[in-house]
């Protein structure tokens, strides 16, 4: 693809033709992704293991192989860096820096990738992986470092999503909302209570809404001490024991919790019936023409995906499910993003104005925020950050029509939000404006 037409990053992005609003989605297939394994974890965030809310709250305080797109769907051509000193095998010197790269003749993806190779491999992470959509289509995904025993990490490599869990799980509540099985204002707190078997001693856990939970202002604490403090709890469990204590009043202020997506979860398979990994192959990941995600659990490594460092005995994957347990390639990210944007051709999940109202603060909050289910900025862009235990991961969908998703296994970025500095900055050095 010409550098041009590669990257005429802003503005290519193309009329692409405006697909239509939730058409009904393909058939799915028979296999509708892994079932969860029996496992012992679940993920953790920062080196305190909690999950870190003023970085995932972001600036403020089918048929087997099928692809809905218009189009055919492209050759994932990203590659592999053989490690942080050398590109193609090549020792290169070359810091990420824009001048650097064109100083040794790289330009366009391979200066991209060398950019972001640069910044995260040299910044003590093992390896990384990457997609970049524009107008809808991947044109660009790959792998940066090494995996086990020395093999290349490639596109279709799967890593921690962590957080970015969140956003399917928003889609598959919404979903219910479009087809009239919820109100998105409807009290749901009393409901899921009872499902689980407690009886609130607080009268506010009554007025939970869907509102309330994909927007964390539900008044539901973090849990952190259960979700990561290595007491072997599942995400039922700890949604028991929160909705039976006390809570701040639903509608007040965000508190970012995992909490909340985890109830949502239990929504999902309250009113579907069906397991919630069953439930976001049937209704999301199946019709996008995903099949190899999962919900892995903390020590449960599968073929093509990398090990993230975990210290002994944690169980924080398995906790927290639908609130940040999935695996998945950066393309697959990807493809759920574009899902979401109306200006995407393709298959939607959503109606428009439900794809709009996951874009908009919640109770008229002021812009740059959380959506349902997303983190917003007040440029326009939207996505979600994720941070565990080794592991760091952003992905965002721009209003130029430009998605990317960067999946890290390390430590590095110590906050998963400075990816976007970096891909700004590979992105630049690659298809600098003259």
């Amino acid at each position: 693809m010409g550098r041009r037409a590669a990257f005429v990053l802003g503005a290519v992005l193309v009329a692409a033709a405006c697909a239509p609003t939730r058409a009904a989605p393909p058939p799915v297939p028979e296999m509708v992704g892994p079932q969860e394994p029996p496992a012992l974890a679940d993920m953790l965030p920062d080196v305190d293991g909690a999950d870190d809310p003023a970085d995932d709250a972001g600036d403020d305080a089918g048929d087997e192989g099928t692809d809905t797109r218009t189009g055919p769907r492209p050759e994932l051509i990203g590659v592999g860096l053989a490690g942080p000193d050398t590109i193609d095998g090549s020792p290169t010197g070359a810091t990420g820096d824009a001048a650097d790269l064109e100083r040794i003749g790289l330009t366009g993806w391979a200066a991209f990738e060398r950019s972001l190779g640069d910044t995260l491999i040299r910044g003590g992470s093992p390896n990384a992986s990457f997609a970049v959509a524009v107008g809808g289509e991947v044109v660009r995904a790959g792998g940066l470092g090494e995996g086990v025993a020395g093999a290349d990490v490639g596109p279709g490599t799967r890593f921690r999503i962590a957080s970015i869990s969140k956003i399917i799980t928003a889609v598959l509540v919404l979903q219910l909302v479009d087809d009239g099985v919820i109100g998105l204002d409807e009290p749901v707190g009393g409901f899921l209570a009872d499902r689980l078997g407690v009886t609130p001693s607080d009268p506010a856990v009554a007025a939970i809404t869907a509102e309330h939970l994909l927007s964390h202002t539900s008044g539901l604490g973090p849990a952190t001490p259960s979700f990561f403090g290595e007491r072997g709890l599942t995400c039922r469990q700890i949604a028991a024991a929160e909705l039976a204590g006390r809570i701040n009043a639903p509608g007040g202020g965000v508190r970012y919790s995992n909490t909340n997506s985890c109830l949502a979860g239990i929504l999902v398979e309250e009113l579907t019936g069906l397991d919630y990994a069953d439930a976001a192959y049937r209704r999301l990941l199946g019709p996008l023409g995903i099949t190899e995600m999962r919900l892995a659990g903390t020590y449960d490594i599968g073929p093509d995906e990398v090990e993230h460092f975990s210290r002994p005995d944690r169980n924080y994957m398995e906790a927290l499910g639908p609130a940040g347990g999935w695996i998945a390639s950066a393309a697959d990210v990807v493809r759920i993003m574009d899902s979401l944007n109306p200006d995407s051709p393709g298959w939607r999940p959503l109606g428009d104005d439900l794809l709009e109202r996951m874009r908009q603060p919640p109770f008229g909050r002021p812009g740059g925020s959380l959506g349902l289910g997303l983190i917003l900025y007040p440029d326009g862009t939207f996505g979600h950050t994720g941070t565990l235990e080794s592991t760091h991961a952003m992905t965002l969908a721009r209003p130029d029509g430009v998605t990317w998703a960067v999946l890290v296994n390390g430590e590095f970025p110590r906050e998963s939000a400075r990816l976007r500095t970096f891909v700004d900055r590979a992105l630049a050095a690659a298809f600098p404006v003259r």
